[in-house]
C-alpha cells in the first residue's frame, strides 16, 4: 500500500484563539483558569523537551503498567482482545457489507501535488490518513506557531507532546507488531489471519503486510492525539466526543477496507491514551482552589429557647461554615 502523504487539517484555531483574560503571566510560569476549582500552571519550555523526555516517557510507561491500580485496564484490554479474536473474520465480512450499502471504497487512492501523493481520492483514503502521524504533526505545529506569537506555555507544551507521543506510540507500537507477527485482513490466509512472532528484519521489511497488523498504530496514534488535546484543554468540551468519534469512524474503515482486524485495537486504544495522559500529566500542575465568595455566605440560622432564673429566653444562633 502506497505511502500515505496527505495532510488532514484538524480545527487547530479552536484550542486557543485568544488567552484566558483571567490567565496570569510571568516570566517562569503561566497560570491558566481552566474552572472556578482548578488552575493548570505551565513552566516555561525548553527547546528540546519533545525529544529529552522520551527515554522517561518510555520508562514511565512500563512502570504505571504494572502498577496494581493499573493492572486492571491492561486486564480489560487483553481480555477484550481474547473476546472479539473468534469472530474477527464475522465482524470484517460485516464491515464490508456496510461498506458496500455505503458506497464507501475499499481503496486509499491519493493524487499527487508534484512529486508529493497529498490529495485523497475518495472518502476512504480521507478518513484512513486522520490516524497517520501527519495528524499530530499538523496540530503540533498550528499549536507551536500559535504558541510563539502569543509566548503561550500551555499551547507550546501541548506541541510538544504531540510529537513526543507520536514517537513513543510508534515505537511501542512497532516492537510489539514485530514480535506478534499478524497478518492483516487483506493478505489473510485463514480467517482471522496468520500470527507469525518474531519475524526476520529482512521477512518484515519485505512482505511487511504480512506481520504488521496487531495492534493497531493508526488507532494508538489517533487516541494519544486525542488524549494529549483533551488533557491540555480540557474547558474545550468537545474534543473528547469528536475525538473519540474520529477514533470510532477510523477503526471502521480500516476493517472496510481490510486493514485491521477489530481485535487490533482494544490494547492501541489502552497504549494511545497511557502515552497520552503520561506525555501530558507530567508537565501539567494542577492547583485546586475554592472561590472565597461562596464560604463568606455559607452559614446555619437557628432559634434557641431556653429558661434563665424563672424568665423565658429566645435567641438566635448563627453558624458559619
Amino acid at each position: 500500500m502506497k505511502k500515505l502523504i496527505f495532510i488532514f487539517l484538524f480545527p487547530l484555531i479552536s484550542f486557543a484563539q485568544k488567552k484566558d483574560a483571567t490567565q496570569v503571566l510571568n516570566t517562569a510560569e503561566q497560570v491558566f483558569v481552566i474552572s472556578e476549582e482548578v488552575n493548570y500552571v505551565y513552566s516555561k519550555p525548553k527547546v528540546l523537551d519533545m525529544f529529552t523526555k522520551i527515554p522517561r516517557n518510555v520508562g514511565r510507561l512500563g512502570k504505571e503498567t504494572v502498577k496494581k491500580e493499573n493492572l486492571k485496564w491492561l486486564g480489560i484490554a487483553a481480555a477484550s482482545t481474547l473476546a472479539i479474536l473468534p469472530f474477527d473474520q464475522k465482524l470484517l465480512d460485516k464491515a464490508g457489507k456496510l461498506g458496500s450499502y455505503l458506497h464507501l471504497s475499499k481503496d486509499h487512492g491519493y493524487g499527487k501535488v508534484g512529486p508529493l501523493q497529498i490529495i485523497p481520492q475518495n472518502t476512504a483514503s480521507a478518513i484512513y490518513y486522520v490516524g497517520n502521524g501527519a495528524t499530530p504533526i499538523v496540530i503540533s505545529g498550528g499549536l507551536l506557531t500559535f504558541g510563539l506569537i502569543k509566548n503561550d506555555y500551555r499551547a507550546l507544551h501541548t506541541s510538544s507532546e504531540l510529537i513526543e507521543s507520536l514517537i513513543v506510540v510508534g515505537f511501542f507500537t512497532q516492537t510489539m507488531k514485530r514480535i506478534t507477527g499478524r497478518q492483516s485482513p487483506f493478505v489473510a490466509e485463514k480467517a482471522g489471519g496468520k500470527w507469525q512472532p518474531f519475524p526476520s528484519f529482512s521477512s518484515y521489511a519485505n512482505n511487511t503486510s504480512n506481520y504488521d497488523a496487531f495492534p493497531s498504530g493508526h488507532i494508538a496514534t489517533l487516541m494519544a492525539t486525542v488524549t494529549v488535546l483533551e488533557k491540555n484543554y480540557p474547558e474545550k468540551k468537545w474534543i473528547k466526543p469528536v475525538g473519540y468519534t474520529l477514533v470510532g469512524i477510523l477503526g471502521y474503515e480500516m476493517m472496510n477496507s481490510e486493514v485491521h482486524w477489530a481485535s487490533d485495537y482494544p490494547v492501541a486504544l489502552l497504549l494511545g491514551y497511557a502515552v497520552g495522559s503520561i506525555s501530558a500529566n507530567r508537565r501539567i500542575k494542577k492547583v485546586n482552589h475554592t472561590k472565597a465568595s461562596k464560604s463568606k455566605h455559607n452559614f446555619d440560622t437557628r432559634l434557641t429557647f431556653s429558661n434563665y432564673n424563672g424568665a423565658n429566653l429566645i435567641g438566635v444562633n448563627i453558624s458559619f461554615k
